[in-house]
This record gives structure tokens, C-alpha cells and sequence, in this order.
């Protein structure tokens, strides 16, 4: 579980990183304008999809580290 919240945090924080330094208008073939909204467009993407997996991967790092194997189990009541 451990491992897992790592990577989901990092693939988070790699996404936010990309949006903000990352070049996404320059392979098109278009007219500047529209590369520029596919650009824009492009960096909002990855910034949210940058903010919805780092606390995903924050909360599984919580749960993988208060987690007890012990306490697993069937729930007999």
C-alpha cells in the first residue's frame, strides 16, 4: 500500500510539474491561436489531473502506514 501511495503521489506531483513547465502548442499543426487554447487547455488537464491524484496518493500513504496487519481478519459478530 506503501508503495503504491508513493506513486500515486509522485505521478500527482509529475503532473503538476509537466502543467506548469511543460511545452504542449509545439508539435501541432495548426495556426498559432489554436495551438495556443490546445496549450492552454493541455496545462489545466494536467494540473487536475495532477490535484485529484496526489491526495489520493496522500491517503493511501495515511492508510499503508496505520495500517495492521493483525487487525485483519473475518468480522464475527
Amino acid at each position: 500500500m506503501l508503495g503504491l501511495g508513493v506513486f500515486s503521489a509522485g505521478a500527482g506531483i509529475g503532473n503538476m510539474v509537466r502543467a506548469v513547465f511543460g511545452h504542449f502548442g509545439r508539435g501541432l499543426k495548426c495556426d498559432a491561436r489554436t495551438a495556443a487554447w490546445a496549450g492552454a487547455l493541455a496545462r489545466v488537464g494536467y494540473f487536475g489531473r495532477g490535484v485529484a491524484m496526489l491526495p489520493a496518493g496522500v491517503f493511501m500513504l495515511a492508510a499503508g502506514w496505520h495500517a495492521r496487519a493483525s487487525e485483519a481478519g473475518l468480522n464475527k459478530t
